[in-house]
């Protein structure tokens, strides 16, 4: 079922009102710690803010922010190219991966090559890191 306009899930009551919904062409906010919406394949923008938060076949999104530990969006596919960093409370968002900025430096290089990008898709990503991260630590 297609739900045109916005979504917000504040609860698990909310939550289960949107067990059937395939596609949201807004935006959906996830607020509700455990949230499953085993359906929901697209949406124009996803913005998660629940731990254990789960969108199992979820594979298409025009943007998606993670603010919780233990979300899972297992079908997920990120356009080469087209990746958001975010930096927020220490950590930064790289596509679906959320970690320290130490962690960066220390494994992003090889999750890049694991992922199947570039040698200069990887140190174009180095650069704007740095510049998000630069005066953090």
């Amino acid at each position: 079922m297609k739900h045109n306009g916005n979504i917000i899930i504040n609860d698990k009551a909310d939550a289960k009102k949107y067990q059937e919904v395939t596609e949201v062409t807004g935006y959906m906010y996830i607020n509700a710690e455990g949230a499953s919406l085993p359906q929901l394949a697209t949406a124009g923008s996803v913005d998660i803010n629940a731990e254990g938060a789960s969108l199992p076949q979820l594979a298409t999104a025009g943007s998606v922010y993670i603010h919780a530990e233990g979300v899972s969006l297992p079908q997920l596919k990120w356009r080469k190219g087209k990746r958001s960093m975010y930096l927020k409370e220490g950590k930064v968002q790289i596509g679906c991966q959320v970690h320290t900025i130490e962690w960066w430096r220390k494994n992003g290089e090889t999750l890049g090559k694991k992922e199947g990008y570039s040698a200069e898709e990887i140190a174009n990503d180095r650069v704007l890191f740095e510049d998000l991260v630069k005066g953090e630590e």
